[in-house]
């Protein structure tokens, strides 16, 4: 886990500059994790999409989510793999279940791939966050994978 979460830091810090345009611009799919959810993809600006998401917890009893991330894609300098971009951004969320609520901000880090055969997009991130509404604690374990039907392809 320290080595993923050092390479994610690592391409922030030497990726900052470069910008390229993604190889689709809309998707939907499944996203798995702490939450099993829909996800749709769908870029606003050549690298900047936003991403919802709704679905059901996979834990502590199960319950409702519902959130939206802002991302920013950049590419991975001197990887030479073409559709891999690595992405950064934020957004909110909100769950609830028999007698709870919950709401809260969080950050997003991760990868995002786009295969060139296929009109599939996988990603894998993290998404740390701060739940704010339902008590205030951090939240560590929330991000996922998520496997995509690129529309339009």
């Amino acid at each position: 886990m320290k080595k993923w979460m050092f390479t994610l830091l690592a391409l922030v810090v030497f990726g900052m500059g470069e910008l390229s345009a993604q190889s689709y611009n809309s998707a939907v799919g499944l996203r798995g994790g702490y939450y099993l959810t829909g996800s749709y993809k769908k870029f606003i600006k050549d690298t900047h999409a936003i991403e919802a998401y709704a679905g059901i917890g996979a834990y502590y009893g199960g319950g409702l989510v519902v959130g939206g991330l802002y991302q920013i894609h950049k590419e991975i300098p001197n990887v030479g793999i073409e559709n891999l971009y690595w992405y950064y951004g934020g957004g909110a969320y909100g769950s609830m279940g028999s007698g709870w609520f919950d709401a809260g901000v969080n950050l997003n880090i991760g990868l995002d791939y786009a295969f060139n055969e296929f009109p599939i997009n996988v990603s894998l991130d993290w998404a740390p966050g701060i739940n704010l509404i339902g008590g205030i604690y951090p939240s560590w374990v929330t991000g996922g994978f998520a496997v995509r039907y690129i529309l339009g392809k």
